[in-house]
């Protein structure tokens, strides 16, 4: 298992839930 695409796949899915759910500080 690879560390390092093991982030990759964590930091884009992390970003998708970013695109999915935008904070509503407003």
């Amino acid at each position: 298992m690879d560390l390092q695409q093991q982030i990759v796949e964590l930091r884009e899915k992390f970003l998708q839930k970013l695109e999915d759910e935008p904070p509503a500080d407003e």
